[in-house]
């Protein structure tokens, strides 16, 4: 969904704040067009992207993109593979760590 809803606004130039046009883009790639209104018309998530901007708020996030690994690694910014791949192998090495 998130690569469709780039591709809606970025390339086709669709405004993709309103609740017809996700829907529309929900059905597009196979997800069920009643179960997408319901979510889009009720406070179901509410809670849940209020709590991931507390937690952002929490880890400083100023601004977009931003990429947290595992909850303890974060990375701001459009980075480069390698930088991802460093972040992933660190993140890796943590867990691997903790459970020896």
């Amino acid at each position: 969904m998130v690569q469709r809803l780039f591709r809606a606004y970025f390339t086709d130039g669709v405004n993709v704040g309103g609740h017809d046009v996700l829907v529309g883009l929900a059905a597009e790639i196979g997800l069920d067009r009643a179960a997408a209104r319901e979510a889009l018309d009720s406070d179901a998530f509410d809670a849940d992207a209020d709590a991931d901007v507390r937690q952002a708020g929490h880890l400083g996030i100023t601004g977009v993109p931003f990429f947290v690994f595992d909850g303890q690694y974060a990375m701001s910014g459009a980075q480069p593979v390698e930088a991802f791949l460093s972040a992933l192998d660190r993140t890796w090495k943590g867990k691997s760590a903790t459970r020896a």
